[in-house]
């Protein structure tokens, strides 16, 4: 992970659950979801304790990404959910953006296709630019894949372009 990451989540966590969500990254990115699940339920454990609401939204954003790897729909549903509404009442669009994405990539594999539909659609007119250009691509991607699933493979391509056009502008060449 670079410093830029780790100066970041230093900023949003104190030292101890910022250790933890880092260690839970690196497992994440390495494909070792049951252990990022592990530590993602540390760091929420944490959070809960001592009401710090972001690490309350982190610990329910990325254990919802743990569940859709391992393949638990309801349970990522559950906690991207919960993540979106603590990042609503929080008045953190960013978050609110993020968790939108992952929710709607979440209800799409579940077949809960209208769910996503929509959900993307709302938040697309949230993500607005220059402020949201990361969500923004993000959300355009799922978005697109959406469109490719139900066969609107005009609108798809439309959405990919949207997608790697913003990822260009932010240096993003994955």
């Amino acid at each position: 992970m670079d410093t830029s990451t780790k100066a970041q989540i230093g900023t949003l966590l104190p030292p101890e659950p910022a250790k933890w969500f880092l260690e839970a990254r690196a497992a994440y990115l390495q494909a070792d979801f049951k252990m990022a699940l592990q530590l993602d339920r540390k760091v929420l454990a944490w959070a809960d304790a001592h009401q710090h609401r972001t690490g309350q939204i982190l610990g329910h954003r990325f254990i919802g990404l743990c569940h859709f790897r391992l393949d638990a729909l309801v349970e990522s549903t559950d906690h991207l959910n919960v993540a979106l509404k603590l990042a609503e009442d929080a008045s953190c669009l960013p978050q609110v953006l993020l968790c939108a994405n992952h929710l709607g990539a979440t209800l799409r594999r579940d077949g809960k296709l209208l769910e996503a539909y929509e959900l993307f659609r709302k938040h697309l007119e949230r993500a607005t630019l220059p402020n949201y250009i990361h969500e923004r691509a993000r959300l355009y991607g799922n978005y697109g894949a959406l469109l490719d699933q139900l066969g609107q493979r005009a609108a798809a391509d439309d959405a990919y372009a949207r997608m790697e056009e913003l990822c260009e502008l932010i240096g993003n060449d994955d």
